[in-house]
């Protein structure tokens, strides 16, 4: 690159969608305002509006991104056969891919219920994802990486969504985690742990052989010590 030429600068549109997604991750969805967002850009609200009619409009542009994100790492390779070192990789990057939508998954309800639209459109996207899902748990069956009938595949597959889309309102609510703080990403990693340990159950000596130890390397401690409380005098 010369001296004379810059890398291109993210437009006014792609900077509102940033700034949102940071801000609603940081700090919840429900207590940011579109005045928040055009004051962290440095530009006027009327500015933001040119761009977006309102803050919904903003989640669902983002919601979109995230889901053509996850649809797309739910493929299996085309030119091999699915391995159990692909299906943790897999997993380790949906987790990723929530985590940086963290904000959706935090206030799931709430912001559902605040637009018909795309309460419809994530139902849409869960039926996508599971059948995808479901594609990926027969390839292993096929290759004879676990044995479960049709109906235990269906049902690994509700349950690695289930796990995955509520690990981290589980982080939240029951662990009472911070995360809007990014240092607490790496207990995502524990989620894809939960999922891989479900389906050792089904594994067959192949697939426990090719897994190895990576299941483990997912495993996050979640009982973390509690701060003593000074004795009252």
């Amino acid at each position: 690159m010369t001296k004379n030429q810059s890398s291109p600068q993210p437009n006014t549109r792609d900077r509102i969608l940033s700034i949102s997604q940071t801000l609603f991750n940081a700090r919840g969805e429900r207590v940011v305002t579109t005045n928040h967002i055009a004051a962290e850009l440095g530009i006027s609200p009327g500015n933001l509006y040119y761009h977006f009619r309102n803050k919904s409009d903003i989640i669902a542009e983002l919601y979109l991104r995230h889901q053509a994100h996850v649809l797309a790492l739910l493929t299996p390779p085309s030119d091999r056969a699915f391995t159990m070192v692909d299906k943790a990789a897999l997993l380790e990057q949906l987790a990723d891919a929530l985590w940086h939508c963290r904000f959706f998954y935090r206030d799931t309800e709430h912001i559902l219920s605040e637009s018909a639209t795309l309460a419809e459109l994530h139902k849409r996207t869960f039926d996508t994802v599971f059948e995808k899902t479901l594609q990926l748990h027969q390839a292993l069956a096929t290759a004879g990486l676990i044995k479960a009938s049709p109906q235990e595949q269906r049902d690994l597959s509700y349950n690695a969504w289930i796990i995955l889309t509520n690990w981290i309102s589980f982080l939240r609510t029951t662990l009472q985690v911070d995360i809007g703080d990014d240092n607490n990403q790496a207990l995502i990693r524990r989620g894809v742990y939960q999922v891989l340990a479900l389906e050792k159950a089904f594994m067959t000596p192949t697939a426990l052989a090719q897994l190895g130890n990576l299941a483990d390397s997912y495993y996050v401690a979640l009982d973390q010590p509690k701060p003593s409380t000074p004795d009252a005098h």
